[in-house]
């Protein structure tokens, strides 16, 4: 789930991005996935929470003030929506509701995303970058 879309940003700042990471102080968070979901202008099915646990949401504040703090630069234009995709490129008939699933949200992830071309076109690549356990 992205807390924070950071958008491009150079090498530089990664040393600030894992301080920001390494002191957010959360344990894991129990996530019941109970809702499924459609975002027409980017044709992405869902898979969300009915009510987003309080954790969760605190967990983005922090994020949101820590790199505010930081002058970090992120995308603030959507409210937060925390998601996982299940299909890209889909049609609105192209999901089913989902019977619930717990995930036990146990870690934070820096993420850099790559276009990467395949049979389909381009479709992001996901690398970590940097990660942190939640949790003691």
């Amino acid at each position: 789930m992205t807390l924070a879309f950071l958008g491009e940003k150079p090498a530089s700042i990664l040393p600030e991005l894992s301080r920001i990471l390494d002191a957010l102080p959360f344990d894991a968070i129990r996530l019941q996935l109970d809702k499924t979901g459609y975002f027409p202008h980017s044709r992405i099915c869902w898979a969300g929470m009915e009510k987003t646990p309080p954790e969760l949401i605190g967990l983005h504040q922090k994020l949101v003030m820590a790199l505010s703090e930081k002058s970090v630069s992120f995308d603030k234009r959507n409210r937060f929506k925390p998601h996982i995709t299940l299909a890209r490129h889909a049609d609105r008939t192209h999901f089913a509701d989902v019977k619930p699933i717990i995930w036990q949200a146990n870690r934070l992830v820096l993420v850099e995303s790559r276009p990467r071309q395949d049979r389909k076109g381009t479709q992001p690549q996901y690398i970590p970058i940097a990660e942190r356990k939640l949790g003691k």
